[in-house]
């Protein structure tokens, strides 16, 4: 983990961290709002709530992971990362709105463009490590990814339970969305221009 703090590789570790607990802070505050609050008036089941959900979330992955690998490719990593951090605030907004005014189908749309956002960073992400990282360092640095990732998916679901649990759930929900965004935009910042 002491990649985590250098100064090479801490901006992408960050921003990787700090997407994967959002992605999933939002889509399980969404649910619990939903399902347990009410939010939108919607009478679906949790389980079938969920499924969809996690359709709305995961197809971008299989429609642009190809599109979004040629475009890593082509242009500069490090910018586009930050186009894409630019892009999950503006989702944010988006779903803040959707919390504020309770549209279920807001909320999914927004929960769609998170999954087209993250269909992006992936290839994004693996090909600009071995560009951060000389060859011993690749397997520590994927490692490093790989484990801050697996943890922070299970923080962004504690959290997002949690705080769609209270009684302000859907403003606590809007404001950790867009800070959470905000803060992977400027550790964005800190990933250097290969």
């Amino acid at each position: 983990m002491r990649l985590a703090w250098s100064e090479k590789f801490r901006g992408l570790f960050w921003t990787q961290l700090l997407g994967a607990f959002n992605d999933n802070f939002f889509k399980q505050a969404l649910l619990i709002l939903i399902v347990f609050q009410g939010l939108g008036g919607v009478e679906m089941g949790e389980d079938k709530l969920s499924l969809y959900a996690s359709l709305v979330f995961t197809i971008p992955f299989f429609l642009f992971s190809a599109t979004a690998g040629q475009l890593a490719d082509k242009y500069d990593k490090s910018r586009v990362i930050q186009r894409l951090k630019v892009v999950e605030i503006i989702i944010g907004v988006l779903a803040t709105l959707g919390f504020l005014v309770e549209s279920v189908p807001l909320l999914f749309a927004a929960l769609a463009l998170l999954g087209l956002q993250s269909a992006s960073f992936g290839p994004l992400k693996y090909g600009i490590i071995p560009q951060l990282l000389n060859d011993e360092e690749l397997v520590e640095g994927n490692a490093a990814v790989e484990t801050g990732t697996k943890l922070s998916i299970l923080a962004g679901v504690l959290a997002g339970g949690l705080l769609a649990g209270h009684h302000y759930g859907r403003y606590f929900c809007s404001l950790g969305v867009l800070l959470v965004a905000v803060a992977g935009y400027m550790a964005a910042k800190f990933i250097p221009t290969v």
